[in-house]
C-alpha cells in the first residue's frame, strides 16, 4: 500500500519520519515520467514516505486504517477486473493472499476481506503475524468469515497476491543477498516464485528496490504479470513491462499541488486506473 511498512516500533517509524522531512522534494520535472501516454508523477521512497507522513498529519486528518481500507479496497477491484471471474471461478482453487507484517500487508488482509464478499474463495499466507491493531482487528475479520491460514501456496491456486513488502522496502547491499531478507521471507519469495499461478503485486513486487527496481542476485519476486501501484507509481517499477494499474485514489488536490504531484485521471467512481 502507500503505506508498506515493514519496519515495526513508533520509534523506528518516527526517526524515519524526521529524516525524510528533513529533505525537500526534488523537481515535479524530475519526478515525471510518460507511461504509454498517461503522465504521472513516479515517486522516490522519500517522497512516497513523506505523502503518507503529509496524509496522515493533522492537517490532512487520514488515519492509517482509512488509507489501509482505500488502498484494500482498490486491491481487490484491481484483481478481479484483471484476472476475471472466469479465470478465479472456474480454476477451482482459492485466491493465495501473501502478507507481511507492515501495512502493505494490511492491505492484502483488507483486500482479502473483500474478494471473499465478492464471493472468491481465498486463502491466507501470514508468516509473521503483526500483534498490533489494525492488524489484529483485520485478521480477526477473516478468520469470522472462515478464511483459512495456511503455511504456503495451494497447488490448485488461481492466482497469487504479494503483499509482502511495500514501498519502505530497501534492497541494503552491505550484506550479502541471503541477509537482505530477514527470514522467513526469502522462503515465502521463493515459494511465489516457483509458483504455477499469476502473481499479481501490491505497490511493487516484494524484494524490489523502490528506486532501483530488482536486483539481481537478492531474493526478490521475478515475474509478476501485473502491478498495483498504490497512491503514484514508484520509480522502481518504471521499467515494469506487465500490466499497470494505478489506485488509491484520496490525495487531496489541494496536497497534490502543494507537492507538485499529477494523479491518475480516474473516471467517474473509479477506484484504479490502468497505466499499461
Amino acid at each position: 500500500m502507500v503505506l508498506g511498512w515493514v519496519t515495526s516500533g513508533v520509534g523506528i517509524w518516527l526517526r524515519e519520519v524526521q529524516r525524510v522531512r528533513s529533505r525537500c522534494w526534488c523537481a515535479a520535472r524530475q519526478n515525471m515520467l510518460t507511461v504509454r501516454g498517461a503522465g504521472v508523477t513516479w515517486l522516490s521512497r522519500e517522497e512516497a514516505i513523506d505523502l503518507d507522513v503529509q496524509l496522515m498529519s493533522p492537517t490532512y486528518g487520514f488515519a492509517l486504517e482509512t488509507l489501509m481500507e482505500l488502498a484494500g479496497q482498490a486491491l481487490a477491484h484491481v484483481i478481479v477486473d484483471h484476472f476475471g471471474e472466469k479465470r478465479l471461478l472456474q480454476g477451482g482453487g482459492p485466491i493465495s493472499v501473501v502478507v507481511g507484517p507492515g501495512n502493505n500487508g494490511g492491505d492484502g488482509l483488507v483486500a482479502a476481506r473483500h474478494l471473499v464478499h465478492f464471493g472468491y474463495p481465498v486463502e491466507m499466507w501470514y508468516p509473521k503475524r503483526n500483534n498490533r491493531q489494525p492488524f489484529v482487528g483485520l485478521t480477526r475479520q477473516l478468520e469470522t468469515l472462515e478464511v483459512p491460514f495456511v503455511d504456503g501456496i495451494s497447488k490448485h491456486a488461481t492466482a497469487i497476491v504479494d503483499c509482502v513488502f511495500g514501498f519502505s522496502f530497501r534492497v541494503d547491499r552491505s550484506v550479502e543477498p541471503d541477509g537482505c531478507v530477514r527470514p522467513p521471507f526469502a522462503r515465502v519469495i521463493e515459494t511465489m516464485n516457483i509458483s504455477q499461478a499469476p502473481i499479481l503485486s501490491c505497490d511493487l513486487p516484494s524484494g524490489w528496490d523502490v528506486d532501483d527496481g530488482i536486483q539481481n542476485g537478492y531474493p526478490s519476486v521475478q515475474a509478476p504479470e501485473a502491478i498495483l501501484s498504490l497512491t503514484l507509481p514508484k520509480r522502481g517499477v518504471s521499467q515494469f513491462t506487465g500490466s499497470h494499474y494505478c489506485g488509491g485514489r484520496f490525495v487531496p488536490h489541494v496536497l497534490a499541488r502543494e507537492k507538485a504531484l499529477q494523479l491518475p485521471q480516474y473516471q467517474g467512481t473509479q477506484t484504479f486506473v490502468r497505466l499499461s
